[in-house]
């Protein structure tokens, strides 16, 4: 069933053309284990996945990754904190060098 935040092939493709054309030196992208998504997923309220871009420090502005948190029914960011079992991910499997096939997306 499609939804709202589907999106097609070639726009898709287009879209990452223009963000690894702009930022050549920066990772493709990564991937998260299923496991840990659903560790996400799984906590109660959970109602959705936020990521937020993130810099490991300032000299290399290029080294892009994100950080995977969960989103309550409010809308709030599910942290840890004092009595809270929040998840936090972060160091997905990056592209490069463990991009997978060439394909429309990856642009290999």
């Amino acid at each position: 069933m499609a939804s709202n935040y589907d999106i097609l092939l070639p726009n898709a493709a287009f879209k990452t053309l223009n963000f690894q054309t702009s930022y050549s030196n920066a990772l493709k992208g990564g991937k998260f284990p299923k496991e840990d998504i659903i560790e996400i997923l799984q906590q109660p309220g959970c109602v959705a996945l936020r990521y937020y871009f993130a810099l490991d420090n300032t000299t290399n502005t290029n080294a892009i990754h994100i950080i995977l948190c969960g989103v309550n029914s409010e809308g709030n960011d599910m942290l840890p904190s004092e009595g809270s079992q929040g998840k936090l991910k972060d160091n997905a499997i990056t592209c490069p060098p463990y991009c997978g096939a060439p394909n429309e997306l990856n642009h290999i």
